[in-house]
C-alpha cells in the first residue's frame, strides 16, 4: 500500500506532534460537533491531500491540508478504539500509541 509517508517520513513525525495538540483543543467538546468537524475535514483532505505530499504554488495550501489531516486524525483518535493510520495506532490515552497492545482491542 502506498500512503505517501514512505517518501516523506517527516510527515509522520509532524503528525506525532500535531495530533496531540489538536486532541487537546477538542477535548471536552460535544460529540455532535466533533462529528460535524470530522466530516468537513475529510472533504479538505480528500480534495487537497496532494498538497500534503507535494509543494504547491498557492501559499499556505500545504499547511492547510496538513492541519486538516492532523486535526482529523486527532478526532478519530478520540473515538472508542481509536484508529490505525500510516502504520501507527492513534488512540487518546492508549499505551498502544507508544507501542503496547491497545486495551480496547483485547
Amino acid at each position: 500500500m502506498h500512503d505517501g509517508l514512505t517518501e516523506r517520513p517527516e510527515l509522520l513525525v509532524l503528525l506525532e506532534v500535531a495530533v496531540p495538540l489538536w486532541r487537546e483543543r477538542w477535548r471536552g467538546r460535544p460529540p455532535d460537533l466533533i462529528v460535524r468537524r470530522a466530516s468537513a475535514l475529510s472533504s479538505v483532505v480528500g480534495s487537497q491531500g496532494d498538497a500534503i505530499l507535494y509543494k504547491t504554488k498557492k501559499l499556505g495550501r500545504s499547511a492547510e491540508a496538513f492541519n486538516a489531516l492532523a486535526e482529523g486524525v486527532a478526532l478519530l483518535s478520540m473515538a472508542p478504539g481509536g484508529c490505525d493510520l500510516f502504520g501507527r495506532h492513534w488512540h487518546d490515552g492508549c499505551p498502544a500509541s507508544i507501542g503496547a497492545q491497545c486495551p480496547a482491542r483485547q
